[in-house]
C-alpha cells in the first residue's frame, strides 16, 4: 500500500475491514441465535402397548353389516 496516499490506504483498511467485520457479526449473532432458539415441542409417541391395546379393542367391536 505504500503506492497510495495516507487517506487512500485508510480508505482501502476501511473498506476491507468493516466487510469483514460485519460478516463476522452476522455470523456470529446466527450461531448464537440457532443455540438460544426454544427446542421443539415434545410429540407423543404410540408405544407399542397403546397401538396393540388399540388393534385389540377394535378386533372386539363387532359389527353387524346386515342391519346397519
Amino acid at each position: 500500500m505504500s503506492e497510495f496516499t495516507k487517506w487512500e490506504s485508510k480508505s482501502v483498511k476501511i473498506s476491507i475491514v468493516f466487510p469483514v467485520v460485519f460478516l463476522v457479526t452476522g455470523i456470529l449473532v446466527a450461531i448464537i441465535l440457532w443455540f438460544l432458539q426454544p427446542p421443539p415441542p415434545e410429540v407423543k409417541k404410540k408405544d407399542a402397548s397403546a397401538a396393540a391395546e388399540l388393534e385389540e379393542a377394535a378386533k372386539q367391536e363387532e359389527i353387524d353389516w346386515a342391519n346397519f
